[in-house]
């Protein structure tokens, strides 16, 4: 702030020392100058929130393994760092089919980066490379409820599938070339990933309204937070094990 406040004064002084002169800065130059630095000003903003956030994780988690939280209060907490704060920080970023960033809205992410970024940075003890890197079943079968997982076909059977739950629920959900986050809320489906169509950015959208679930045919899914084991090695730290 000190620095835009210090950048518009000198333009002022510039333009009354120089308002005689028949060769004035034009406005829209003055314009472009001045944005330049105030969007790398609301990045810096942007990920220092998000390191915020991810320490805050980090807090809560302690006390989860000090206190008597209970399942249902750590599943509320990171569906809402998940598909809310982790996403607001995210949405926007560029998907790139190589793209393995772990800044939002600096680099790329591929689509199963995207996932197990999310992962990771929500407390999540995994190797975000190694999982990014298998098929989605391998996430799916890893780290969800063994019960709630399904192999689908047609987007019908997946809205009939996710409409049986009541309350929030948070799902991972792959394709035969993509995969992401499917969310349950308010009565609601979406659809959370990092998409190669569109603008080939991260995005959170009604689920039967995506390109990519539209044009898939064969699914998988599972329930991620409803899987007590998963937490319970969340709330310890424990090393999730990839099952293939």
């Amino acid at each position: 702030m000190k620095y835009a406040q210090f950048f518009l004064a000198t333009i002022t002084i510039a333009l009354l020392i120089n308002c005689k002169s028949v060769d004035k800065p034009s406005l829209s130059k003055l314009i472009v100058q001045e944005s330049v630095p105030q969007k790398k000003i609301d990045l810096d903003s942007l990920n220092k929130e998000y390191l915020k956030q991810r320490a805050v994780v980090k807090a809560f988690q302690l006390n989860a393994l000090n206190s008597d939280y209970s399942n249902k209060e750590i599943q509320d907490f990171l569906f809402n760092i998940i598909t809310h704060d982790y996403y607001n920080s995210w949405k926007g970023t560029d998907w790139d089919f190589n793209g393995i960033t772990e800044t939002p809205r600096k680099g790329m992410i591929a689509c199963g980066y995207y996932v197990t970024t999310n992962l990771k940075h929500a407390s999540f003890n995994l190797n975000r490379y190694k999982f990014a890197q298998q098929v989605g079943s391998v996430m799916i079968n890893s780290m969800c409820d063994r019960k709630s997982i399904k192999r689908l076909v047609g987007l019908e059977r997946v809205e009939n599938y996710l409409n049986q739950y009541t309350g929030r629920k948070l799902f991972i959900i792959a394709m035969d070339n993509h995969v992401g986050f499917a969310i349950r809320e308010n009565d609601k489906n979406y659809f959370m990933h990092s998409g190669f169509t569109g603008e080939a950015v991260v995005v959170k959208e009604i689920l039967s309204e995506s390109d990519i679930i539209q044009g898939s045919h064969n699914f998988m899914i599972g329930d991620l937070l409803g899987n007590e084991n998963v937490i319970n090695q969340w709330k310890f730290n424990s090393r999730i094990s990839m099952v293939k």
